[in-house]
């Protein structure tokens, strides 16, 4: 199967790959689709080029073994997961939509976690985040939001790649932003 054909594929799946194009050096034209959920690759490109797929998060131009190589990053769009179904969740997801993000919102609190209160939100779950973060398996392209009511839980945290809040620090890429608590809560 052609490179052509499988980038066709991904077009309908959820399907996370790179494809490297050779843009200067001995083989220029050349290219590698690098399929990371099956771990197989297709093209004419050096294979080498497939052990930088996983670490590849965005398009962009890498110089390797004296070539260079655009990468192109094809998968589902990101994922922003919002922890708290409170006002600011209704803003992030609303704001998430309108740049082709999927949305989540996730609170035990089903007065809180409805449809009249976060329309924007694309799937709202109704479960403690720890138990809804297992199952959601948050990869590199999922932001993080959580906002509760809790002594031990900061008030807003957008981070991609979490998957426990205590390991913020552990996920550094793509934070999108932090907000301060607030000193009177409902």
């Amino acid at each position: 199967m052609s490179v052509g054909d499988r980038l066709l594929e991904l077009a309908h799946t959820d399907e996370h790959a790179v494809l490297f194009t050779v843009v200067e050096g001995p083989q220029a034209g050349a290219r590698l689709l690098v399929l990371l959920d099956r771990d197989e690759t297709v093209g004419d490109a050096p294979a080498t080029l497939a052990e930088l797929a996983p670490g590849i998060r965005r398009n962009g131009m890498h110089e390797v073994e004296g070539m260079k190589v655009f990468a192109e990053v094809y998968g589902p769009p990101p994922r922003l997961v919002v922890v708290g179904a409170v006002d600011t969740a209704e803003a992030l997801c609303h704001a998430a939509g309108l740049l082709g993000w999927h949305t989540i919102v996730v609170d035990p609190r089903p007065l809180l976690a409805t449809r009249e209160r976060i329309p924007s939100a694309d799937e709202l779950i109704l479960e403690w985040p720890d138990a809804a973060l297992a199952h959601i398996a948050p990869a590199h392209n999922t932001a993080v939001a959580k906002y509760l009511q809790g002594k031990n839980i900061p008030q807003l945290f957008v981070g991609s790649g979490a998957s426990k809040f205590a390991d913020v620090a552990q996920y550094p890429q793509a934070t999108l932003g932090v907000q301060g608590p607030f000193r009177y809560e409902a």
